[in-house]
């Protein structure tokens, strides 16, 4: 079973609805379990986590309907899934469009504050969406910078993750296949 599994994992066949449906009910009955054992004290990120990614890559409509089953049940938990779906850690994964997209109402100073400490990947793919010009106005930025507290890094990454979250609920946000 495992064999095949993987062997059908490798393959670039579409996913039938009838296999998203199922992957839907075994995530929704693995939510019960975690919820259920206590797992979630264990471990509560890494397995939130593993559930938001696979929510995130199932469609729209499947995706919001679970989403909204795992809210009813525990209101809080589910927050942290949809919160888990989209990190900063993330962008590196993004497909190109969707990033260029978020990235067109931000200003260079929230930029560069965001991208200061950042890793390199992401520092990479952030420049390589944006505008020369863009890329510029932030690399001075980020030259005029100062050493900034790290809390001011933080709200400025999160205040981009904001924007990715909220392109994620629209359903307007795509990854990379990896």
């Amino acid at each position: 079973v495992r064999l095949s599994a993987v062997s059908r994992m490798t393959s670039s066949e579409v996913v039938t609805a009838e296999a998203k449906a199922r992957i839907a009910e075994m995530v929704s009955k693995r939510f019960e379990t975690i919820t259920a054992s206590g797992e979630v004290g264990a471990a509560p990120e890494r397995s939130l986590r593993k559930v938001a990614v696979i929510l995130r890559n199932l469609g729209k409509e499947l995706r919001d309907g679970l989403l909204g089953e795992i809210q009813k049940k525990d209101s809080e938990m589910g927050e942290k899934v949809a919160n888990l779906m989209v990190l900063w850690e993330d962008i590196a994964q993004m497909a190109d469009r969707s990033l260029q997209e978020a990235l067109r109402g931000i200003d260079s100073q929230k930029l560069a504050l965001a991208l200061n400490r950042a890793d390199n990947a992401i520092k990479q793919k952030i420049k390589s969406n944006i505008s020369e010009r863009a890329a510029a106005a932030v690399d001075e930025e980020t030259s005029l910078m100062s050493s900034p507290k790290k809390e001011d890094i933080k709200a400025a990454q999160e205040e981009i993750v904001k924007i990715l979250r909220e392109m994620n609920k629209k359903g307007e946000l795509a990854f990379v296949e990896e």
